[in-house]
């Protein structure tokens, strides 16, 4: 999000400063898969300083580091998918699946082009590609459907399995057991589960909107919050405070949204976009959150902006003029404040609990030109 212009440093990078200088503890070692990943870690080193060594060792240690980044990367293979014994021509002919169909689902995964001649592939991907043949039914698997859903489900799955490696434990005892067998056929369950979950909420969602595969259609209310000043207080903390930061956001976020029965789309480092269906809980959400960040001296303070109309689902995300507005407003919103748009507050006219005060002047917001805008209180708070 674009930061306000300031002379001084405002009220938020001071306390995020305070909150952060005192403590002086020693950063943490990077998680690291043991052994395999010091030597692709050296590797690296190697090929930095290759400008300092001479022509003749280049060429071997470039050598020896191809074939130890193999042997490295078969070892994965083995303990996650198994032998990789496969080239995408076998996998093709194995599964019955065409090879220019296979190379538009291996993109959508978010994976790049394999050589013809290299045998990365294990009988787990020739197993669950005459699955997928099998279940496609009238719909084939080119379809851009098809295709747009593996696209979607590869984003999230890649999230998912960089946070779990980056959760896992050094080298050890401890690592071997999170990479076995059994606790990789668990937590494949436990993904599972956790999907007819969320299928289950949106099917519920649709159905509650009143029309299946509509929901898009139908008016929501859209809400984006960010941390004020995130890109100063980012060049001053350091790596290991920012993480702290961000992963407090986010812990705040999905403990509050949630609570209030709204929804978060998707979080963007400093700041996130959440949805309600009805005005008053997003209202409750919005005021929650700049509330929160102010009883916690560790994050820097919130601004938040409200919008309530129809929007665009594709892909999990949402887009739209409603969004958009959303976005303008908490661009132009002070810190710790909410600015909604002209239908909330109007939505919110004969709420209790709430008060909105219409601006003074009109912002003049990109893409929408001059807007009528309401800065949301609790109506206690109302002067």
């Amino acid at each position: 999000m674009s930061e306000r212009k300031k002379n001084k440093p405002s009220r938020t990078v001071a306390r995020t400063r305070k909150a952060t200088e005192p403590a002086k503890r020693k950063k943490a070692d990077p998680v690291a898969l043991g052994d395999i990943a010091a030597n692709l870690a050296a590797d690296l080193v190697t090929e930095l300083a290759s400008d300092a060594t001479p022509r003749t060792d280049v060429a071997s240690d470039e050598g020896n580091g191809a074939t130890r980044r193999q042997a490295d990367w078969t070892m994965l293979s083995r303990a996650v998918l198994g032998e990789p014994e496969y080239t995408v021509n076998q996998v093709a002919q194995a599964s019955g699946i065409s090879r220019h169909t296979l190379g538009l689902l291996w993109s959508a995964m978010g994976f790049p082009p394999v050589p013809d001649d290299e045998a990365i592939f294990t009988i787990r991907d020739v197993a669950a590609l005459e699955l997928a043949a099998r279940a496609q039914g009238p719909t084939p698997l080119d379809d851009p459907s098809v295709v747009q859903l593996t696209r979607t489900m590869g984003q999230a799955l890649s999230r998912v399995a960089d946070t779990e490696t980056g959760l896992l434990p050094p080298v050890g005892e401890a690592r071997d057991i999170a990479l076995s067998e059994d606790v990789l056929n668990t937590t494949e369950r436990i993904v599972g589960f956790m999907w007819r979950r969320h299928l289950l909420a949106s099917l519920w969602r649709r159905s509650a909107a009143g029309e299946v595969g509509l929901e898009g259609e139908a008016p929501q209310v859209v809400g984006f919050a960010d941390m004020v000043d995130f890109t100063t207080i980012s060049q001053e903390i350091g790596e290991y405070r920012l993480a702290q930061l961000v992963a407090r956001f986010e812990t705040l976020v999905y403990d509050h949204i949630p609570a209030h029965h709204g929804r978060v789309v998707k979080m963007i480092g400093d700041e996130v976009l959440f949805l309600a269906d009805e005005v008053g809980q997003g209202a409750e959400i919005a005021l929650g959150l700049v509330e929160s960040h102010e009883r916690d001296d560790t994050l820097p303070q919130i601004r938040v902006g409200l919008a309530v109309g129809p929007t665009v689902e594709f892909q999990g995300d949402r887009f739209g003029p409603t969004v958009n507005l959303a976005s303008r407003l908490v661009n132009f919103a002070k810190p710790a404040t909410v600015l909604v748009s002209e239908h909330v507050a109007e939505s919110l006219g004969g709420s209790s609990g709430f008060a909105v005060k219409k601006l003074g002047s009109k912002p003049k917001l990109k893409g929408f030109g001059r807007v009528t805008a309401f800065a949301l209180k609790r109506a206690q708070a109302q002067q």
